[in-house]
């Protein structure tokens, strides 16, 4: 820390002490990693590009500081271990409830047909499925029902009569 600058070996950026050697081997890295990002683009790798980009641009995934319950913030590992057992604790570690839940007050019967539905109804389904979207999980798309629709009707009705009607 004394020459207040840093230098990259594999993972870990080092302090070092403001000699030339140092500076001058921080500037090859710095070169050679903006070499392997113009390489990555030219071969259209954008991921190693962003991820070089983000490497020099200094942005880490460092987890935030832990803070005492004060507010300052803990640098050894074993006090941040100790501040989250403190806190666990203090936030699982409750008394029982003294009344206990009785559930939800139960609900009116709503009156909601499970019979298949009709022809007219499955016409108007199809008929609403909005065109030019992708296939669903079954691979079928709008404009393959839309294009004849009665008989696409017909053979659902068939299909929720066989396995509605089932109890």
């Amino acid at each position: 820390m004394f020459g207040g600058g840093t230098v990259r070996h594999t993972k870990v950026w080092l302090p070092y002490i403001g000699c030339k050697y140092h500076e001058m081997k921080k500037k090859n890295h710095l070169e050679e990693r903006a070499e392997e990002a113009e390489k990555a683009a030219a071969r259209g790798d954008l991921r190693t590009v962003y991820k070089i980009t983000k490497e020099l641009c200094g942005q880490s995934k460092q987890p935030p500081p832990v803070k005492d319950k004060h507010g300052k913030i803990i640098t050894t590992e074993r006090e941040q271990v100790a501040r989250w057992v403190e806190h666990f604790k203090a936030v699982l570690n409750r008394p029982e409830p003294i009344n206990e839940f009785q559930g939800a007050p139960p609900l009116e019967e709503l009156d909601i047909s499970t019979d298949p539905p009709s022809k007219v109804e499955i016409a108007k389904a199809i008929k609403s499925t909005k065109s030019g979207k992708a296939a669903g999980i079954d691979g079928l798309q709008a404009e393959l029902l839309k294009n004849d629709i009665n008989t696409a009707t017909a053979m659902l009705h068939d299909l929720f009569k066989r396995h509605m009607g089932r109890k």
